[in-house]
Order: structure tokens, then sequence, then C-alpha cells
């Protein structure tokens, strides 16, 4: 049973002529013949009884012509409902990114981005989070992408598009630290726990055989960098002059070693976005991003 076979059943219904339907149809009139006799012995009951040259639907005829208006209903509901998805993947573009890309990278990439002459009324459902709950969020379907810290979830694809030098910071006039002994013993300025790069800081102290004991903890990198500006705890932070470089801080070298903290376009492996948010994904890894 097809989707057509409905269609050419409600027609002829609706005639009750073989011959007028095939005319509304474009189909010849034996092609519609043999259609409606499949059906009938698909079914395995009579559908029209005739009377001279008309056609009229037996009782079953009836109430199956029902059942075929329901499913051919349905179907143009669903075709339309599937245009209408298919529009808004070319209009509208869902992004969950972590905060501190509101500063300078995220809006001056997306201003490029909406320049160009295929990305007119594009629009951008943006929201912030930290990376763990974006994640979330994105395999509820949410989101088409994230712009986030690094994540061991299972299920995803992620494509780095910055990375920043991790750097010790004071106060002005603090003194740097020689070792990551020191770096541990004086108070520090962390992030809130549920931060990716609290992770990555618990990371650097595993590698580094130390513990680090957080005496404040601030959501971003300038929540941070305003603590340490007034004296109140050294803090390892990616660096970023756009950012930053408005607080009266020192930046210092590490103790040893080169970290850096990646930020990644994220998404779901195996669900390719569409449409615009596609074309964004091209954007940002193709070399013409900022």
């Amino acid at each position: 049973m097809t989707l057509n076979q409905m269609l050419y059943f409600q027609t002829l219904a609706v005639t009750g002529h073989m011959g007028h339907a095939a005319e509304k149809l474009f189909i010849s009139q034996p092609s519609l013949s043999v259609s409606m006799a499949n059906l009938e012995e698909e079914l395995g009951i009579l559908l029209f009884e005739r009377r001279g040259h008309r056609l009229y639907l037996t009782d079953a005829g009836r109430e199956f012509l029902a059942h075929a208006e329901k499913i051919i209903r349905e179907t143009e509901e669903a075709r339309a409902h599937m245009a209408r998805l298919a529009d808004l993947h070319e209009t509208m573009i869902r992004l969950g990114c972590i905060t501190p890309l509101l500063r300078d990278y995220f809006p001056s990439n997306m201003q490029k981005f909406l320049s160009r002459p295929e990305n007119q009324g594009v629009q951008f459902e943006l929201v912030t989070e930290n990376t763990e709950e974006l994640v979330r969020r994105l395999k509820n379907g949410l989101y088409d992408l994230l712009l986030c810290s690094r994540s061991d979830a299972e299920g995803l694809v992620q494509i780095p598009v910055i990375s920043e030098p991790m750097v010790l910071i004071s106060a002005e006039g603090k003194a740097p630290l020689a070792s990551w002994e020191e770096v541990a013993a004086n108070p520090l300025i962390g992030y809130v726990e549920e931060s990716a790069t609290n992770g990555f800081l618990k990371q650097i102290a595993e590698e580094q055989h130390v513990s680090f004991q957080f005496r404040y903890r601030g959501p971003t990198e300038a929540a941070i960098a305003s603590l340490v500006e007034y004296g109140l705890g050294y803090a390892l932070i990616p660096w970023s002059d756009v950012h930053l470089s408005q607080y009266r801080v020192i930046r210092h070298p590490l103790p040893s070693g080169a970290y850096q903290r990646n930020i990644y376009l994220t998404i779901l492996q195996g669900q390719q976005p569409q449409g615009a948010a596609a074309r964004f994904i091209r954007y940002l890894t193709s070399g013409d991003s900022l």
C-alpha cells in the first residue's frame, strides 16, 4: 500500500469515474485501474461497485476512505512541518557559548559571518552557561553547536578554535613564584567547582604533584582578575589581552611547563548540523574567523 494508491483512491472516490479520475491524476486509465485492483487485492475487500459507467463506494470503501484521507492529511502536515524546519535551519543558529567568548571572539565572528550575502536574515539564538551544562543541553537537542571548553562526555566531536596560554597573575607589587610548591602554598583564587577550567587546574596540580587550595572562586577570568587586582590572592588563568588588559594585574610565567586552555567548537557525533549552522561551522574552521 503506497501513498500514491491513497491519493488515487481518494480521487476516484470523489469523481466516481475512472476516466475523470485518471485525467485529474495525470495518469492513464489502465494504470489507475490496475492500481485500484492491486489495492483491493492487498486489502482483501471490494472498495467500489460499478453501476453503469459510475463507481460507488462500498460500505468498506467508505470506511477505508476515512483512513485514506487521514493518512493523506497527516502526510501533508508532516511535509509542511519538515519544510518549516528546513526554513528554520536556513535562518536560525542555536548556539551555546561559555561567557568569556562574549567579550570579543563570538561577537566579532558573528558580525563577520552575518555580513556575508548568503547569511542575510540569519539569526542566532544564544545561551551562555558553563561547559558541563552546555553539553547536557546539546545532548538534549537544545543547541546546534557549542563554543566551550574541553569535555570528557561521550558522543562529542570537539574541534579546537582558540588556544590561550595559562599564566600566573598577581596584584601589582607581588613577587613571582619560583616553584609549583610556592604556588600551592600561597592564597589562590580559582574557578567555581563546575567550571571546566577548574578541572583543568586539577589536572595541572596532579601533573606537578601539588594540591591547590583556593581561598575564593569566581565564575570567569574577569571576575578572578578583579579579585586578584585587589590583592586577594594569586590565580592561574588563560590569558587574553582583549578580556584582561583592563585589570591592574601582573602576569608571571609559570614555574615550569607550558599549559594552554583550548576552546572547542563542539557538535554531537553523527549529527551534522544543517543550513546556517553548517555554514557557521565551516566559517569558524576555514581560517576566515577572527
